[in-house]
């Protein structure tokens, strides 16, 4: 029992330490330190609720004060805690700053005593620190804390009843950038707080022009509470909310205030001269003319080194992509690519011309990294092209040079010593142009980067390993793309000024601003001339002039004289940034001299600055003396080797460098928080030294198992599935796999240890693209108790299973192949007894999931081996080899072999890895002969680990191989075995066939946001591919159609560019008229070939991208079907991309296969553009069309022998059986149309003798061809059942039976079954694999969506969830978590009355009468609708009787009468209704819930009939009580279901399911729902399951349960 408690225990801290390293750190926050967490503070200081005895901290005030006066902020943030326990206690006080600020002031106020803090040089301070350190005591750290923010928190020991207040104060200069200035405070008290006040004055004598003031968590109801007040130079902004408006829900002690809050604004510019403030003998000087651009020459110079492979090289492409894009036509562009190697895209810069830019944008997408990083030569190359480019007079004399570096690196190719390269880039480029350095990642050397680009007029900017990488990239080229102005010099009178900061600039940038500060000698302004000079666009700029003065008491006069001596502050804030930047470059003496300077003023002004530190003596404690707690400032090379650390000391971060995570689990370096003292870095090391150890160095052993404990923990929640791993389930996770969904968890618990995987082997053999794999693996149950180990297996989805077996202490159990009806009843008995039934799973895109589970003795062995079959498909030029491995720790024999057969003759092999690391990459052994390839991969215990000494594996991905084979003939190659032949034709050195292609995009509102975003940028891509000799069209729809012409075009580059522009601007609204679209595109193509627009042999297509179900027009599937097929007439092909998971991927793939071509699903993802454009090029090149294979007569049992279309870089394969194997008499022909002329190639087969080819191996080849024949034969027949009558649907699919049956083949029509032994208490257990068609698998993903990815599904409110009648009547519920709907249907007689929402802890209560249909259907059913609803609130005082005629409204004692035909609205303290006329009612009551009524008007014109009727749709439910019920109330808090048995129903159309809900088993089938509240007048077509019988089993009870005797019946 304890030993279980300590897994819980586990457990639970995990969750925590997840919690904690997925959110950002907590700013002014107070909270009490337990006894145990005291012992591991360093780890977890963010962990704000401590233990249960926090709840005796109370937070009486939280108070941020901002002053920003003219652009320099002052800060004062102050908290006071009360300690409430009757025992002492260490509160934490916690700050988040932006890191460019400087702390200058923190004090702290105990029972009268105040302890304030001195800022001292960090040398003298370092000694105090140490001592603390020695002593086990936290010294106050400041941490690096996201990219923009830094960390302050110092905690202090309280008496019992007593009082603390912590003030910290901070200044900075807000920096201009794209146009406006931001003021960020960073609020997370993580309690309610009393008194909690946010404030800020901004004071700009120069006038403000605009203020905007938002927060990253506000919600509706307090937005209301930021309340702003703008003059004509002063700006007030305050957002205090009450304890009851910082709640985030009714009762509960959790705060909605929980993010940043954000100022931004700007000044008005009236003068080109700028501003100039002046208060106590110092003057500021803001400089930020509006004036036209100048043209730039810009050099992109990019990393292409094997260290940028993944995703930092698409995230770079993507950036380009948009950069490239946003180049202006006046500009002069070059691109270098740099490895090893150099590579040019043009030999000199090129005028930024659409044709060009497109050019440009079609090399990038091409980029691939490989090689190492020869930074110095690359830099070299792009500076030699700006100077002989401008000595040859090709770039305009008034224009920017500048250089655009982005690597993610250290030079190690060519010259690798830092400081060499900087004094070579510094000689070269002379002073003549700009260098800007992007350093991606944390590899990168940011301090070399830096020092680089200041030398040279630039700046470095680090981008951040994250999602939004390519939008770091782009927004950083957004500030320096349009420059303004050329060497800047701002001169003032030396007898006037002395102590000026930096006035010379080499650029001034569009959106951003000059400043410049300094000492007036005297206090005359008559001497105070000012002129400022630069190179403009067409001339110099020149402007000078008087400096005239603002009086600050005229402009404010009823603020008392509060400014002071910022312009003083701000000026020594200015100074020190610019002496601490000098610093970096330089003689040491130059060096040393420029610090002491930045140091003397540090210590003036009381700035914390990485020269100074902060040192408060804390109070002693009744355990020891006073303390200090020291406060320090990080550089920009600190903060990136504390992120170092983190990357590299935590597990789930630390992966080999070209080892991509996988994309469903992300981290963000702005996720983790890094302790960090600022002294004793080593920038050498990956980790820093801190006191007595690297890290975490007082924490006790127990706890740093704990946490190593916990970071394997979360690092496995990072990873996808898993191939090929053994593991142990403990009692523990045995109980929740069922909800939890963690079968991927393979480190179920300490004790999984105790299994030991003793092997891994996967041997592949290729005969002809005939793939046979079998993985094996054996496992030794070292517990002296039994245990239930698994076994899991990723594999193609195109592949079949053909057999599974394990020996279990030398008994073999092997699986049987058996018809699934037939398997159905042992699956059914084992999952009605609660066990798993070993499912097959979709998994990802190309994969499946293979898992069992099985129950093996003290001391016992287990060996699992399973075999699958696959032919391999020849994309784009290759055919590939997949295997997936995930081993978790290293395998004492570990081995991946593969041998190629191809009698052809091979073309090309290639081998790679995803998790291959340089010392792996060598291990790949591969030798290729003419015909034979075997590539093996075999590394030992000691090269699978992650590091030295510990247990992680680096093989954890894919194992890929592509080949190709040599095409010597135009008739192809025959192959014959046994009596069975292969013909593989894909001719080479064809001419493509010129295609007219019309484009039919979905643009309705289901589009909206990536989708429509990444179909552009897809189709940006696609119109650039065309070739010159194509023809195109596109067509938009929606409801409506449109076209960008109404006719197809030439593909020419004017055209294409033109085409690119149109959809550039395409955009969503509206529902989905699918029908229509096609039947457009269609006809456009029928004109324009009847009126010979296009070339005679030429092939006409269609391209349609959906993302939805049809909606408007004609909506049923199969008549769109029948009428597209009817209009088409086998005259051109169609192709369908079905969008993300709402898409009926069934219908569109039935209705391609009709049309002669094929559909593909788009998986929503960041890729989703690479998917769309990926498959446009498998089918972009037509080769040849309406190919006739033909073979002798003795030939029998062909697989399918006609095809539309063979495309580029594809092949056509068919099989047959040879009559008495007569290969003598052999005939083979092929006709085609080709571009040209009909391509014709006939001829006797030249079978090969395997035997001769491939002495060595014997007779190794069996049977393959005749396993191929069964293959292919399964493939099509299941392809083509969808196209034909249910009766011929059953003719064929028997015929697919039998074959599956006779070969082994685990296919959509056969289950794998495996009697596994007896368990421990003597039940059998069957497992059952099954086979997924795509549309299950479309559905598999759907619902694990939602119901596998939220564990408490069951036990929290969706915050989205929506539960609504409609109809006659249909209930519905929506559950956005699980991408997913159920619905089903109530019927009783007209005037019955349902209870269907009721909460006794808010009193409300909605209850909902039905009328009858107006006229009774010839067969007597009536038909029934809700017509009158009564709504309750009791708390509120609030009731609603609405009905088809009118509303009533009853609050505060009044009473308002409404008509449908009204167009109003009503708000009251506790309301707020809006009456849209004729159609809907939307109700807010306060806290408690929203919801709408829509009212329905149904029409049947031929019968002249109609009917009125309602609808009640619940929009927000979350502030209601966990006891809320009723037939929708109870779905409120979600519903926690299982689908399985996915099978095909009775329509085509139809998916039938079994599924497990509250203990119950019930059959489900799929239907569409249409729900209206998003689209009142057409509604929206929603996916739901469907649940008969009045929704019996899913509702708690019977439907007659809920049924009431008054319309506002009280609870």
């Amino acid at each position: 029992m304890s030993g279980l408690l300590g897994v819980r225990l586990l457990l639970l801290w995990g969750c925590a330490c997840l919690w904690l390293s997925s959110s950002a750190s907590g700013a002014l926050v107070i909270s009490r330190h337990d006894e145990a967490i005291q012992k591991r503070r360093g780890a977890a200081r963010s962990l704000q609720k401590r233990s249960t005895n926090e709840a005796m901290v109370e937070v009486h005030s939280v108070t941020v004060d901002c002053t920003v006066t003219s652009r320099f902020a002052h800060t004062v943030m102050t908290s006071k805690a009360f300690n409430k326990a009757n025992s002492s206690q260490e509160i934490f006080f916690e700050v988040e700053l932006p890191k460019t600020a400087f702390i200058t002031n923190f004090s702290m106020e105990i029972e009268g005593q105040v302890y304030v803090g001195e800022v001292k040089e960090k040398e003298k301070a370092k000694k105090q620190y140490e001592k603390a350190v020695s002593s086990g005591q936290t010294a106050g750290l400041v941490k690096a804390s996201g990219r923009k923010m830094e960390k302050f928190s110092v905690s202090v020991n309280i008496a019992a009843e007593s009082n603390v207040t912590f003030v910290l104060t901070y200044e900075e200069l807000l920096q201009r950038k794209l146009g406006r200035y931001e003021l960020l405070t960073r609020v997370k008290p993580k309690t309610l707080v009393q008194d909690f006040q946010i404030v800020t004055n901004i004071y700009e004598p120069q006038g403000i022009s605009y203020v905007d003031a938002h927060a990253t968590f506000l919600s509706n109801e307090l937005l209301p509470l930021v309340e702003k007040t703008v003059t004509d130079r002063k700006a007030h902004i305050s957002f205090s909310p009450t304890m009851e408006q910082q709640r985030k829900c009714p009762g509960c002690d959790g705060t909605l205030i929980d993010g940043d809050f954000i100022v931004s604004y700007d000044v008005k510019r009236e003068k080109n001269l700028g501003d100039i403030q002046i208060v106590n003998g110092y003057f500021v000087h803001f400089f930020a003319p509006e004036l036209p651009k100048l043209p730039k020459n810009v050099v992109f110079v990019i990393d292409t080194s094997g260290s940028m492979s993944g995703r930092k090289m698409e995230q770079t492409k993507e950036a380009m992509l948009a950069i490239l894009q946003q180049v202006h036509e006046d500009d002069h562009f070059a691109i270098i690519l740099f490895d090893s190697v150099i590579e040019t895209w043009k030999d000199s810069l090129t005028k930024a011309t659409k044709e060009n830019i497109a050019e440009a944008m079609n090399y990038i997408r091409r980029m691939r990294s490989r090689g190492a990083t020869n930074i110095n030569d690359a830099v070299l190359t792009a500076v030699n092209m700006l100077v002989r480019d401008r000595q040859m007079e090709r770039l305009p004399e008034r224009s920017a040079d500048m250089i655009i570096l982005l690597t993610d690196g250290m030079p190690n190719e060519g010259e690798s010593n830092t400081g060499k390269i900087q004094e070579n880039v510094r000689t070269a480029i002379g002073g003549k142009m700009s260098l800007y350095c992007l350093g991606f990642g944390n590899d990168v050397d940011y301090s070399f980067l830096d020092v680089m680009s200041r030398q040279n007029k630039g700046l470095a900017r680090r981008i951040f390993e994250a999602s939004d990488a390519a939008a770091q990239l782009q927004g950083f080229y957004d500030e320096v793309a349009s420059p303004l102005l050329l060497e800047v010099d701002m001169h003032y009178p030396d007898n006037a000024v002395d102590s000026l900061t930096t006035s010379h600039f080499s650029y001034l940038f569009n959106g951003t601003e000059i400043v410049v500060a300094g000492h007036l000698i005297d206090d005359n302004l008559d001497n105070f001339l000012v002129e400022v000079v630069g190179q403009g666009l067409e001339e110099d700029f020149r402007v000078q002039g008087q400096v005239s003065a603002a009086d600050w008491d005229v402009f404010y006069p009823d603020e008392e004289y509060i400014f002071g001596d910022f312009t003083e502050r701000l000026w020594a804030y200015l100074t020190i940034q610019q002496l601490l930047d000098k610093s970096k470059s330089g003689t040491p003496d130059e060096k040393a001299n420029t610090t002491a300077k930045a140091l003397d003023m540090s210590l003036q002004y009381s700035f914390v600055t990485p020269l100074t530190s902060m040192v408060v003596t804390k109070p002693e404690t009744e355990d020891s003396t006073s303390s200090p707690l020291i406060a320090d400032k990080l550089t920009e090379e600190q903060r990136q080797q504390a992120e170092k650390m983190t990357y590299n000391y935590l597990p789930v971060q630390s992966y080999p460098r070209h080892y991509q995570p996988a994309p469903a689990f992300e981290y963000d370096y702005d996720d983790w928080l890094v302790n960090l003292h600022s002294w004793d870095y080593d920038l050498e090391s990956d980790y820093f030294a801190m006191g007595k150890a690297v890290a975490f160095p007082d924490m006790p052993v127990v706890w740093r198992v704990l946490l190593l404990s916990v970071c394997v923990y979360i690092s496995l929640l990072a990873q996808t599935y898993g191939a090929l791993v053994i593991s142990r389930r403990d009692a523990l996770t045995q109980e929740t796999k069922e909800t939890v969904g963690i079968r991927s968890m393979k480190k179920r618990s300490s004790s999984s240890a105790n299994v030991e995987v003793q092997s891994i082997r996967i041997t592949c053999t290729v005969s002809s693209r005939f793939a046979h794999t079998v993985m094996s693996s054996k496992a030794l149950n070292k517990e002296n108790s039994s245990q239930e180990i698994f076994f899991e297996v990723e594999l193609p989805k195109m592949a079949f299973i053909t057999n599974f077996s394990m020996e279990i202490d030398g008994q073999v159990y092997v699986g049987e192949v058996k018809e699934k009806e037939s398997a159905k009843e042992q699956y059914e008995k084992a999952v009605s007894s609660g066990k798993t039934a070993g499912l097959v799973k979709a998994s990802g895109r190309k994969m499946e999931k293979f898992s069992v589970s099985v129950n093996i003795a003290a001391q016992s062995s287990v060996s699992f081996i399973l075999i699958y079959e696959e032919l391999l498909q020849r994309t784009l030029g290759s055919y590939e080899i997949l295997i997936r491995v995930k081993v978790e720790q290293p395998v004492q024999e570990f081995q991946i072999e593969a041998d190629i057969y191809e009698p052809q003759g091979i073309a090309f092999v290639e081998a790679s890895a995803t998790f291959l690391t340089n010392e792996l990459i060598p291990l790949i052994e591969k030798t290729v002969t003419d015909t034979k390839a075997r590539i093996s991969f075999s590394p030992t215990v000691e090269q699978q680990q992650k590091c030295p000494g510990c247990k992680g594996s680096l093989i954890n991905g894919d194992f890929i191989i592509k080949y190709d084979v040599k095409r010597a003939t135009s008739l192809g190659e025959v192959q014959a075995v046994n009596g069975y032949f292969v013909h593989f034709f894909s001719p080479p050195d064809l001419a493509r066939v010129p295609k007219n292609v019309v484009y039919v995009i979905d643009t309705s509102g289901s589009m909206h946001g990536a989708k429509i975003e990444q179909t552009r940028e897809s189709m940006v891509a696609i119109l650039q591919d065309l070739h010159e000799e194509d023809h195109f069209g596109i067509l938009l729809f929606e409801r409506k159609i449109s076209y960008w012409k109404d006719y197809l075009t030439k593909a020419t580059k004017r055209n294409v560019s033109d085409a690119i522009d149109y959809v550039k601007k395409i955009q969503d609204s509206g529902s989905t008229n699918i029908n229509s679209a096609i039947l457009d595109a269609v006809s456009l193509l029928k004109k324009e070939r009847k009126e010979k627009k296009v070339p005679e042999r030429s092939m006409d297509m269609i391209f349609l991208l959906t993302d939805g179900m049809p909606n408007s027009g004609v909506t049923s599937p199969q008549l769109i079907q029948q009428n597209v097929f009817s209009a088409i007439g086998g005259i051109m092909s169609l192709f369908c991309l079905g969008f993300g998971n709402d898409v009926d991927y069934s219908f569109l793939n039935v209705m391609c296969r009709q049309n002669k071509g094929v559909a593909r699903r788009i998986f929503e993802g960041s890729d989703a553009a690479i998917q769309l454009k990926g498959f446009y090029e498998e089918v972009s090149s037509p080769l040849l069309l309406e190919v006739d294979l033909r073979y002798s007569e003795n030939t029998d049992f062909l697989t399918k022998t006609h095809y539309s279309q063979l495309f580029n870089g594809s092949e056509i394969v068919v099989a047959g059986q040879l009559k008495e194997n007569d290969v003598e008499n052999f005939l083979v022909e092929v006709f085609a149309h080709g571009s040209e002329e009909n391509f014709v190639a006939q001829g006797k087969a030249s079978v090969t003798d395997w035997q001769t080819v491939y002495p060595e191996k014997g007779y190794i080849f069996g049977d393959f061809i005749e396993r191929m024949w069964a293959y292919l034969t399964i493939q099509q027949q299941l392809e083509n059942s969808a196209l034909n009558t249910k009766e011929e649907r059953g003719n064929i699919e028997a015929k697919a039976l039998n074959l599956s049956l006779k070969y082994n083949f685990v296919t959509p029509l056969t289950s794998l079954v495996v009697t596994k032994p007896e368990n421990e208490n003597g039940a059998d257990r069957s497992f059952i694999a099954d086979k997924l068609t795509e549309s299950q698998r479309q559905q598999a993903e759907r619902h694990m969506a939602g119901a596998h990815a939220s564990p408490a599904v069951g036990s929290r409110v969706i915050d989205d969830l929506l539960a609504a009648v409609d109809g006659d009547p249909h209930f519905m519920i929506e559950l956005p978590d699980k991408n997913d709907a159920l619905c089903f249907n109530i019927n009783d007689k007209p005037g019955t009355i349902f209870s269907l929402v009721r909460d006794p802890k808010s009193g409300f209560v909605v209850n909902g009468q039905i009328i009858s249909k107006k006229k009774v259907a010839l067969d007597g059913n009536v038909n029934t609708y809700f017509g009158r609803f009564g709504i309750t609130h009791q708390n509120l005082g609030v009731r609603l009787d609405v009905s088809i005629q009118d509303i009533s409204v009853f609050y505060n004692d009044k009473q308002v009468k409404l008509l449908w035909s009204d167009a109003t609205s009503l708000r009251d303290a506790n309301m707020e209704l809006k009456l849209v006329k004729n159609c809907s009612l939307t109700v807010t009551l306060r806290h408690s819930v929203k919801f709408r009524v829509i009212r329905h008007t149904k029409v049947w014109k031929r019968r002249h009939d109609h009917q009125d009727y309602l609808g009640f749709y619940t929009l927000d439910s979350q502030h209601l009580s966990a006891s809320v019920h009723g037939l929708l109330g109870q779905f409120y808090r979600g519903v926690v279901f299982e689908l399985t048995d996915l099978r095909p129903g009775e329509g085509q159309e139809k998916l039938d399911a079994t599924m497990y809900v509250k203990g119950q088993r019930l059959n489900v089938t799929r239907h569409w729902q249409k729900d209206f509240n998003k689209d009142v007048k057409n509604g929206e077509s929603i996916a739901c399951w469907f649940v008969d019988n009045e929704g019996r089993g899913l509702i708690d009870g019977t439907a007659s349960d809920y049924t009431v005797s008054d319309l506002f019946t009280a609870i």
